[in-house]
């Protein structure tokens, strides 16, 4: 699984930016604004609900695979989180439905098809890569996952230092982009960031007249295999204190334990 961005905790605050190489003048503007407030929900500690489609391709040595998923996920910082998913192997082919709940200790995967389910700790669902998924890339990956650092440092531009951390991440081999791209009848924001060091392209796609976040992309090469992930995001919304939900799984009857219940379908050689 590609690695979440590690170098993006660089974003700090505007007084303990390092020195610059070059004035930021020199650099072509880009406004982080628009970027800033569409995140920001994912960097919040309180109760998230999203529903998203994420469609997920691989590639190695000439074996290729396809997945599409439907997410309905409610997520609550650091570790809980209840997710709904449906997959489909292609536009025909069967269906795949699974619950994913966390307690923020333990999390239990339920296969309705086959009525099985497993209970592994969080740590362990973790390592398996399991997180984006099953939790898509906004949630797995940033609001609950490696890469939310980034978030939360974004959350410190201003009007007046995005150049600056522009600057600042060009020096550490990290470039970031703004781009307009015309998607579904409406013109997005497409913020582009390359790691250089880790071979990793993300974008995010921004309502240029909301600072709505409506996809999200992450494309790279690990261990051979080269990935490419797409979440468009139908809705993204912080839910009141008050209605924070119990994250806890309650075994339908007839349904058996088994050792593990994968919720990655494909695995290459």
């Amino acid at each position: 699984m590609l690695r979440t961005i590690s170098l993006l905790s660089l974003f700090l605050t505007t007084a303990s930016l390092p020195a610059l190489a070059a004035p930021a003048s020199a650099l072509p503007p880009v406004d982080l604004l628009p970027l800033k407030k569409a995140l920001a929900p994912l960097g919040g500690t309180g109760t998230l609900r999203i529903h998203s489609t994420l469609r997920m391709t691989g590639a190695r040595q000439g074996i290729s695979a396809v997945l599409r998923e439907d997410l309905q996920v409610t997520s609550h910082y650091p570790g809980h989180f209840h997710a709904l998913l449906i997959q489909y192997a292609s536009a025909v082919g069967p269906q795949t439905k699974l619950e994913v709940v966390s307690n923020g200790a333990s999390v239990w995967i339920y296969r309705s098809g086959t009525r099985q389910y497993s209970v592994m700790t969080l740590a362990a669902f973790k390592k398996a890569d399991s997180s984006i998924p099953t939790l898509g890339l906004a949630i797995g990956g940033f609001s609950l996952g490696d890469a939310r650092p980034f978030v939360e440092g974004l959350q410190s531009i201003t009007g007046t230092n995005s150049a600056e951390v522009v600057a600042m991440l060009a020096g550490s081999d990290v470039q970031i982009t703004r781009a307009t791209k015309s998607v579904g009848g409406q013109d997005d924001y497409v913020y582009s960031i390359i790691l250089g060091d880790q071979n990793l392209l993300y974008k995010f796609y921004v309502n240029s007249q909301t600072s709505a976040l409506a996809r999200v992309e992450l494309s790279g090469t690990d261990a051979g295999i080269q990935m490419t992930y797409r979440e468009d995001i139908q809705s993204l919304t912080p839910l009141p204190a008050a209605s924070m939900p119990t994250f806890v799984f309650a075994p339908p009857l007839g349904t058996v334990k088994v050792p593990l219940v994968s919720v990655n379908p494909y695995q290459f050689p």
